[in-house]
């Protein structure tokens, strides 16, 4: 444990030169081909499969998720993917969500981003997804395990997904793939956090997070991505009992619910 009360278990490296993605504009979408989108995205998947960010993510979730038998993970809620059919990012952040949908073996698997277009909904559709209809702002109580695959939301949908299972029993079933929490805790001032996005920073000693080495070849992709299960054991009942819902405006990294 760190002196502020959350567990980080690092193992990190020294960081080799990076390499970014070239950063491209999303066509109009009406000029998108289904098919090559598609093999766009199958081809990332193979890709992430053989990948070493890949192999080292699956030996975290071996040392840390599955090590509770008892509980296997039961749903995938990804949000905010961006445009998997023009966006380069989107694709291989899709390609990993393919990837560990088959490691998990999930028995649902749902995916939300306001941004999603007709042709990417029938690209989601296609590979077994499920596409919600609504605008949830992140509000999904989580009935059984569940991992939420979240990789570089804003901080009001993470805090989101911690006021929805804000009770012992529920933080327990939460796993996020996302944003380094303890990242963002040391990035920003605490009162801060604390007027808009209280929920983050009151589940500090509850969270364990598993860094994951960045060695995925476009560094820009998987930068600052952690793993976080959580005991809610460790917060006390006053905290639990303080419990308002989180609204937002749209200045908050969020794309608020109409």
């Amino acid at each position: 444990s760190t002196s502020d009360n959350f567990t980080l278990v690092n193992t990190k490296k020294k960081r080799k030169k990076s390499r970014t993605f070239p950063r491209s504009k999303s066509p109009p979408t009406d000029t998108v081909d289904y098919d090559s989108a598609k093999r766009n995205i199958l081809c990332a998947e193979v890709d992430m499969q053989s990948s070493p960010y890949y192999q080292k993510l699956c030996t975290v979730f071996r040392n840390s998720v599955f090590k509770d038998s008892s509980a296997p993970v039961k749903s995938i809620v990804c949000y905010g993917l961006g445009h998997i059919s023009t966006c380069p990012t989107a694709r291989f952040q899709l390609a990993l969500l393919m990837c560990l949908r088959a490691l998990i073996h999930p028995e649902v698997s749902e995916v939300y981003d306001p941004v999603f277009t007709e042709v990417e909904h029938r690209l989601l559709e296609s590979f077994g997804f499920k596409v919600i209809a609504l605008n949830e702002e992140g509000k999904r109580c989580a009935r059984d395990r569940t991992l939420f695959y979240m990789p570089h939301c804003g901080k009001p949908l993470y805090n989101s997904v911690l006021w929805a299972n804000w009770r012992k029993e529920s933080l327990r079933n939460v796993i996020i793939f996302g944003n380094s929490f303890s990242n963002i805790w040391t990035t920003h001032l605490e009162r801060l956090l604390n007027e808009r996005l209280s929920y983050l920073v009151r589940v500090k000693p509850a969270v364990k997070e598993f860094d994951i080495e960045n060695v995925f070849r476009f560094t820009d992709i998987f930068n600052d991505q952690a793993l976080h299960t959580f005991d809610g054991e460790l917060i006390s009942s006053e905290v639990f009992s303080e419990c308002d819902e989180p609204s937002y405006c749209d200045d908050d990294e969020i794309i608020v619910a109409e």
